[in-house]
């Protein structure tokens, strides 16, 4: 016995699939938004002590800061601004709560970074 789609659950179907494609790139994923107002909130002032893609985690892109007596496992996956690009271990860092702008310290210059969640 063949199973047969009728013609209608065929187009039924390719109305449905152009439905979730058009909400899915439309709107911004809640995941997204939730880590880059998580983030917004952090404060650190410290260095790089670990700079790494986390493969058994999705590959994100993590940086363990030093910052007083606290370790801070900060994920930039989302990040758009180059930041994980461009720190390298030893580095220093400094982001202030509520702000967005991140100052990456190095022997020779600093540059700032401004998180970019899109």
């Amino acid at each position: 016995m063949k199973f047969r789609w009728n013609k209608y659950y065929f187009y039924f179907s390719v109305v449905i699939a152009i439905i979730f494609f058009i909400y899915y790139f439309q709107f911004p994923s809640k995941v997204r938004k939730e880590t880059f107002e998580r983030d917004v909130r952090l404060e650190f002032n410290g260095r790089v002590v670990k700079k790494f893609i986390n493969v058994e985690n999705h590959n994100y892109e993590m940086l363990h800061i030093k910052s007083g007596d606290d370790t801070i496992s900060f994920l930039l996956n989302f990040d758009l601004s180059g930041l994980f690009d461009y720190v390298r271990v030893g580095d220093s860092i400094v982001k202030y709560e509520d702000k967005t702008r991140i100052i990456v310290i190095t022997e020779r210059n600093s540059k700032e970074f401004f998180l970019k969640y899109e």
